[in-house]
């Protein structure tokens, strides 16, 4: 039986698959398995992953007969996965070097984390211009409980997925990934086993995340009756189904990442006004009333995007000056792309057109 279970969800990567799955067998921890679950790509790809199952026989391909979406399929990953830990990537991820060492050794030193978690960074065409957004829980390998989370939590705060690893059983006890979450289902299961279990933070990148205009949830962010309809899942679930949990994101504030479409949802149907859920949302409540007093934020992923726009302001001016007809278009990684809508609005800027 394997140590770590690399669960890799595949469609239509065949550009780069090869080189996501070379930076993982690149690894020098080698006690894993890749389960490759491939959801009906036409691309020509699936030649590539055989050929590549044939070179390694730690390469488990399984092949979904119809399109099941990427949560699906890691859940179907999750379920053949026999490793005591696992590692969920993306078909276009650069695991780094240090990772599953580290974090299999993190996990093994401290018992009680439900997951460890590393930092990411982010690039768009050339890795070695990958951009680090740091989760900035210590400059150290440390185990945070779900006590101390909650105490230090920032509304902005975001648990990289694609560099945290998990223990299978705990990740299958929180319910592994929603669909109905879509783009959200991997923050939930993040914050349900971070606030039963803890995690252990280690500032070193574990991953190197591809942006793309095809990211997971992109084509839908500003579709607001679709996002409407995850943020009512995300809170009826809370309240139904993951109750034990309520205490901390009550305390931690943690909803206000989604500030302000989940206060607009809360606010539209009537189902959602129950207590538990009001209290869930107080932080956010609480800034919707204050919302003409103006609020910045210092840290994460705001800062991080308000940082390189103000940065660039002047030639973004220049560039837009009197060319009224400039079509803006904007790709990212889901949430990324919400809060870059958000802080784009703060900048005289005409208004992006197209995601």
């Amino acid at each position: 039986m394997p140590k770590v279970s690399i669960i890799l969800p595949h469609y239509n990567h065949g550009n780069v698959i090869e080189e996501a799955i070379n930076s993982i067998t690149d690894q020098p921890f080698d006690d894993y398995e890749i389960i490759l679950i491939d959801d009906t790509s036409n691309d020509g790809s699936i030649d590539i992953i055989k050929k590549l199952c044939s070179e390694n026989g730690k390469i488990k391909l399984f092949e979904n007969n119809t399109n099941l979406g990427t949560a699906k399929s890691l859940n179907l990953g999750v379920e053949e996965a026999s490793g005591e830990y696992m590692v969920c990537r993306a078909a276009d991820d650069l695991t780094m070097p240090v990772f599953f060492e580290t974090a299999v050794s993190l996990l093994d030193k401290y018992p009680q984390a439900g997951m460890c978690t590393g930092e990411v960074a982010f690039f768009s065409e050339t890795s070695t211009d990958a951009k680090i957004e740091t989760l900035a829980l210590s400059d150290k390998p440390e185990y945070f409980s779900p006590e101390v989370l909650v105490s230090e939590w920032k509304s902005d705060y975001n648990i990289p997925s694609c560099s945290s690893m998990f223990r299978r059983e705990i990740f299958k006890k929180a319910g592994k990934y929603i669909p109905n979450l879509e783009w959200h289902s991997d923050w939930f299961a993040n914050m349900i086993i971070a606030f039963r279990s803890g995690l252990v933070f280690c500032p070193e990148v574990f991953t190197k995340f591809r942006l793309s205009s095809n990211s997971f949830g992109n084509s839908k962010l500003m579709n607001k009756p679709i996002v409407d309809k995850i943020y009512t899942h995300l809170l009826t679930e809370l309240k139904d189904n993951y109750r034990d949990t309520l205490p901390a994101f009550m305390k931690s504030g943690a909803l206000d990442l989604f500030y302000p479409g989940i206060v607009d949802t809360y606010f539209s149907h009537e189902k959602l006004w129950s207590i538990e859920i009001s209290n869930t949302l107080q932080k956010s409540i609480s800034k919707w009333n204050k919302r003409n007093e103006g609020e910045s934020d210092n840290y994460g992923i705001t800062r991080n995007i308000r940082d390189v726009l103000s940065e660039n302001e002047n030639k973004l001016s220049q560039l837009f000056s009197g060319n009224k007809k400039i079509n803006i278009v904007a790709y990212g990684a889901g949430l990324h792309t919400e809060k870059l809508l958000q802080v784009w609005n703060e900048f005289e800027f005409p208004a992006i057109s197209t995601i």
